[in-house]
């Protein structure tokens, strides 16, 4: 038997299907062992092909084979993934142990590094509060003597400005020094 893209449509294959098959045999495609495999590496619905192209004891005689071998994968299939299974829990597991130590050891040492960190924090700033706070007094004093002074000098400029004012120039310069005239 020869398939073909015509026989395809004919016999209502999907047009994805036969467009598919037509790029792969131009000519069409005798059923054979061969073909059904490019078939099948390309994707194609091979049952599909099967029950358009075989009708009656044919077809029947097709699905037995067929789900006689699909029931047989499924149980070579189940039973590989189960093997993968314990396989796969028991690394999972493994890796999980190990994971779980390698964690519990680095929580040890952050903790442990934290700590050390936290001290060394806490007596740098209490040094650095030490030096800011001795610093900050010095100023104040420094400040607070020349504030005083800047208002002396300030009151003496005022007491000047008011005997110039009132007339007596010679007596108000001589209250300043001759710097501050």
């Amino acid at each position: 038997m020869i398939i073909t893209y015509k026989s395809l449509i004919e016999n209502g294959a999907p047009a994805d299907q036969a467009v598919k098959f037509q790029e792969l045999f131009p000519e069409g495609a005798e059923v054979n062992l061969e073909n059904l495999d490019i078939v099948l590496k390309a994707n194609l619905n091979i049952d599909g092909l099967a029950r358009q192209f075989l009708k009656g004891e044919a077809l029947a005689e097709y699905e037995k084979i067929r789900n006689s071998a699909y029931a047989e994968y499924e149980k070579i299939r189940d039973s590989a993934y189960e093997e993968y299974k314990k396989v796969h829990d028991s690394a999972y597991a493994e890796y999980e142990k190990i994971r779980n130590s390698a964690y519990a050891e680095y929580e040890k040492v952050r903790n442990s590094a934290y700590a050390e960190y936290e001290k060394i924090r806490d007596f740098a700033c209490e040094e650095y509060k030490k030096v800011s706070d001795s610093a900050c007094a010095e100023c104040k004093k420094i400040s607070d003597l020349a504030r005083a002074d800047f208002q002396r000098k300030r009151v003496e400029a005022f007491q000047n400005a008011i005997k110039i004012k009132e007339g007596d120039k010679k007596t108000a310069r001589n209250g300043l020094k001759k710097e501050d005239w």
